[in-house]
């Protein structure tokens, strides 16, 4: 196995300073970061100078891939009745997906949000018009749709919802999903054996295509199987467990693969080692 171990890094002080500290306090592959506070809509213009300094960071630490997290109030699930909050987030997909094509980003990973008790159907139509509208022949970032964990009115957290809104997407060469473990786990997704994450791959083939699977966040789980809690626990300390780890590592499938943590930062170190052994 070839897989790219990396975590979230943060830009305070800069967007540079996400590289840097990825590569010299975690010793990571790869890392992801927000270009923008999560739980806010503010942001800021990037500069020639933010771009200049990010792209040479990138090289003189030996990146080659990065991600970036959308922040989580953008809600493409939005309905157009609630019309304020519906044109935030179309905005703010245009803006980030814009800004991540200025500093050279790999993948841009968004939760499919709440369809706030308008159904999936309402959702479906109202994720595949931000996605048609921002995903041109002209952008260069990948645009991947996260898996949920199946709490109330979310969208995404089974493997055939998410097929239905790839399959109404016209480019999808520039598409693909964010598989999170804890997430899957928590929507009901057996992922703790060989034998049982087999199953749940087969599952995800058939609903969505393998070759759409292009990103791992790499969590365990605080919940138990089928609960919808969304609750990330670091490696081993969770109902997944090591072996569920071992097994992801060590899939075929999932060769190839960057697996980014979003595990409690005390223990995120030996959540790095474990991987890396496991791989």
């Amino acid at each position: 196995m070839t897989i790219r171990v990396g975590y979230h890094a943060s830009i305070q002080g800069g967007y540079q300073n996400a590289p840097i500290q990825a590569r010299n306090t975690y010793g990571l592959d790869t890392f992801q970061f927000f270009l923008s506070s999560p739980r806010s809509w503010s942001w800021k213009e990037i500069t020639d100078d933010d771009v200049t300094k990010f792209k040479e960071t990138m090289s003189e630490m030996g990146f080659k891939e990065n991600t970036v997290h959308l922040t989580y109030l953008a809600n493409p699930s939005t309905p157009k009745s609630d019309k304020d909050l519906r044109e935030k987030v179309i905005a703010s997909f245009r803006r980030e997906t814009l800004r991540s094509d200025i500093l050279g980003v790999t993948n841009l990973v968004f939760h499919l949000g709440s369809h706030k008790g308008a159904g999936f159907d309402t959702a479906k139509e109202m994720i595949v018009e931000i996605l048609n509208d921002v995903i041109t022949p002209k952008i260069k970032v990948n645009l991947l749709l996260e898996t949920s964990a199946g709490s109330k009115n979310s969208v995404g957290s089974s493997f055939t919802e998410i097929g239905e809104i790839i399959e109404e997407i016209h480019h999808k060469d520039k598409v693909g999903v964010c598989f999170d473990t804890c997430h899957v786990f928590a929507a009901g997704y057996d992922i703790r054996t060989a034998a049982t994450l087999d199953t749940t791959l087969e599952e995800f083939d058939s609903a969505i295509g393998l070759k759409y699977l292009k990103l791992v966040h790499a969590n365990d789980s605080k919940g138990q199987l089928g609960e919808g809690k969304d609750r990330h626990e670091n490696l081993g300390k969770g109902h997944i467990g090591i072996t569920g780890f071992e097994a992801l590592c060590e899939n075929k499938a999932l060769s190839d693969l960057t697996f980014l943590l979003e595990t409690p930062s005390a223990g995120v170190k030996k959540d790095i080692d474990i991987l890396r052994k496991l791989s």
